[in-house]
């Protein structure tokens, strides 16, 4: 009869990124526990599903509360699945990791709305210039240290900027004003005037001091039908959009063979992204680029697998990171 195997040997390759030191030897998921190796990326995914439920927390209790509550999260998750001593912790670990996740999109309200309303479609798109660049650096990180637990632990460090936003990002003034917080929100204006070196009048605020104080707005009209068609289309291609880049970025060698160049190839073509989706729906707003580039993209997505990697290995990592660039791009513009 076949029995199954009971210890495993794994070739370590000289030079190779992870070579020996990675979560497949850590856990053995070869032959009949190669299955827990796909479950971790919807394990995480699935913990950021949860994340963002949490987030509207945020209505309630402040941004800057909510922000807070998930960079600790993250502070403390960051660690553990290099601590994780089986396979079951490790999955639970990566969805603790991915609640914490919601952060950036908490932090993206909370950027709108200390920024007027003309400087948000640059900021907006400009925000995910940081993820970019911790995108390549999770590649450096990998190439230099190699040992993937020592590759986790290093991710704790940028946890120390925290203590900073802690002290130096305000309240949105936007979310002060509905609760009824108008003087804390003066305060807010007044401490982002004081950092930009405008100096305010003492009675700027109040009615007539050309501050806006004491107007009130315009109550909002209860959605239609018509409404309510357009934010399920939204819904729709964002979950489209959500599908293909993170499977796309999961694919370790979706540019090139080597894991290490495809983390750093992928972040680094995000840059431009940012810019290209600033700049065309600044100026020709968001539904035409959107459409126009969710073509060529998902064009160039299927193009990839059939450009065979031997003979035509540049022109197949070409089309790869030039999909990507602008998937990333109209992402950028409907997030």
């Amino acid at each position: 009869g076949t029995r199954a195997c009971s210890s495993f040997v794994y070739p370590v390759e000289p030079g190779a990124p992870l070579s020996g030191s990675n979560l497949v030897s850590r856990y053995d998921l070869v032959c009949d526990r190669a299955y827990l190796r796909d479950l971790l990326p919807p394990v995480y995914f699935a913990g950021t599903a949860v994340g963002m439920v949490f987030g509207t927390l945020g209505d309630r209790l402040g941004r800057k509360t909510i922000i807070l509550c998930f960079l600790l999260l993250d502070a403390v998750s960051s660690p553990l699945p290099a601590l994780a001593p089986n396979m079951a912790l490790q999955l639970a670990s990566r969805f603790v990791k991915g609640i914490s996740s919601a952060v950036y999109y908490q932090s993206l309200l909370l950027v709108e709305e200390l920024t007027a309303e003309r400087y948000r479609s640059l900021l907006g798109n400009l925000f995910w210039l940081f993820w970019c660049a911790g995108y390549m650096t999770s590649g450096a990180l990998v190439a230099v240290i190699g040992d993937w637990r020592l590759v986790q632990f290093a991710t704790l460090a940028p946890c120390l900027v925290y203590i900073a936003i802690a002290w130096a990002v305000p309240e949105s003034p936007r979310w002060l004003v509905l609760r009824g917080r108008q003087a804390e929100a003066v305060a807010v204006f007044r401490r982002l005037a004081s950092w930009n070196g405008i100096r305010l009048a003492p009675d700027y605020f109040a009615p007539g001091g050309g501050g806006g104080g004491g107007g009130g707005g315009a109550e909002a009209d209860e959605p239609g039908e018509l409404e309510l068609v357009k934010t399920l289309v939204v819904f729709f291609m964002l979950t489209a959009f959500s599908f293909t880049y993170y499977g796309l970025s999961a694919d370790v060698e979706f540019t090139t063979s080597n894991v290490v160049l495809n983390q750093v190839y992928t972040g680094l073509v995000e840059i431009p992204s940012s810019f290209i989706g600033w700049l065309l729906s600044d100026y020709l707003g968001r539904r035409w680029p959107t459409l126009a580039m969710t073509l060529v993209s998902g064009v160039g997505v299927v193009l990839v697998p059939h450009v065979p990697k031997a003979t035509l290995a540049g022109l197949r990592t070409g089309i790869a990171l030039f999909a990507k660039c602008i998937l990333t791009a109209a992402y950028c513009i409907m997030d």
